[in-house]
């Protein structure tokens, strides 16, 4: 067996943008539906727009279905954003 711990194979798939960590801090789309109040279609490509723009991160995430089962569902991430200058601030 490799002399490698788990931390660094997961620190070198995170490097890579495949890391499978399921961000439990990250919206799925039907939750960005709920925050949002918009219908499914629009949510997903507000979502897309935002990752396309480098605003997000597409990432997964695991919640329980119908059954009580956990299954791995897409989500996004909203990265870290300066907050907007208010007006008349120096």
């Amino acid at each position: 067996m490799s002399g490698i711990n788990r931390d660094a194979w997961l620190k070198a798939l995170e490097d890579v943008g495949i890391a499978d960590n399921h961000d439990k801090d990250a919206l799925t789309i039907l939750e960005f539906c709920a925050l949002m109040g918009l219908r499914e279609t629009s949510a997903r490509r507000r979502l897309h727009a935002l990752a396309a723009a480098g605003k997000a991160r597409r990432t997964t995430k695991r919640m329980p279905d119908k059954a009580g089962r956990l299954v791995t569902m897409t989500a996004y991430r909203l990265l870290e954003t300066k907050p907007a200058k208010r007006k008349g601030a120096a």
